[in-house]
């Protein structure tokens, strides 16, 4: 049985969004070669209410079934991403639980950063990462805007990022290595992703970039005091199943407070034609 796209929300559309997106630029196809191959009789704006997840449910239904037609092992990658979201958004699960219990609004900031044009070429994921050199400056993140990290760690230990995003967890590039190892922390703030090479952690190093889709992201960092015996099957490219993250959350839970700490943040992605929220002016 399929996914069920009657139950379907603005973020399985923009899921549905993207896939077709990375489609047509494969085929070398605008977005109204589409439309005149459905039939679709569409407006100037068609386009931009898709990516924002506008559409009505049976015009997605149409075009997931031009996905199974053309692209049937797209589709069913498609729909293992929207039931594994379905998956994640139940607040009964592990991992879910562990982070409602023991996620901490605090240790982790995010900084707006201007850098040369000069793009790292490393692992991609929802975020990817890019070269920096300049100093941080706070302020709204918007799609595509380049951005770090600063985390507080209470000890020296290992640490790993995830965001969720659309109802879909993903690993958040910390470095050049995958998420098979995790990377090494120290006591205090630094700034992440870094350059295990380079010793300088007073500024960042790489960036990251809210690359896909807007929204709401949910930021955790767990910290460990000592990860060595815990291993996570997941890379820097792909979604981080459901299963994975509850064996993780089974290792986490019976940790005390001075061995593993969580910290996380939620991020608003604004996409680039929205318009910022006015702040209302005092009476």
């Amino acid at each position: 049985m399929g996914f069920r796209w009657e139950r379907g929300t603005a973020r399985d559309k923009i899921a549905l969004y993207e896939i077709v997106r990375s489609l047509l630029k494969k085929k070398n196809w605008e977005w109204k070669t589409l439309w005149k191959e459905m039939k679709f009789e569409v407006g100037m704006e068609y386009e931009r209410n898709f990516r924002r997840g506008e559409i009505s449910t049976s015009r997605a239904v149409q075009i997931f079934k031009w996905v199974q037609d053309n692209y049937p092992e797209t589709a069913a990658h498609l729909e293992s991403i929207l039931e594994d979201a379905l998956a994640s958004l139940d607040p009964n699960n592990p991992w879910e639980r562990l982070i409602e219990e023991r996620g901490e609004f605090s240790n982790l900031e995010l900084s707006e950063v201007a850098l040369p044009r000069y793009v790292y070429d490393g692992p991609r994921s929802k975020i990817t990462e890019e070269r920096s050199s300049s100093t941080p400056i706070q302020r709204t993140v918007k799609l595509y805007q380049r951005f770090s990290f600063r985390v507080e760690s209470p000890f020296d230990g290992q640490v790993l990022g995830f965001q969720r995003t659309g109802g879909v967890w993903w690993p958040i590039p910390l470095g050049r290595t995958l998420h098979k190892k995790w990377p090494s922390i120290s006591a205090g703030k630094s700034w992440w992703p870094y350059d295990p090479d380079d010793e300088d952690r007073s500024a960042p190093q790489f960036l990251l970039r809210a690359s896909e889709e807007p929204g709401l992201h949910m930021i955790v960092f767990p910290i460990l005091r000592d990860a060595s015996d815990i291993r996570i099957n997941a890379s820097n490219e792909n979604r981080v199943p459901p299963d994975v993250l509850d064996r993780l959350a089974a290792k986490l839970s019976p940790l005390p407070p001075d061995a593993c700490r969580i910290f996380r943040m939620n991020v608003m992605v604004r996409d680039l034609d929205e318009p910022e929220e006015r702040k209302p002016v005092p009476g």
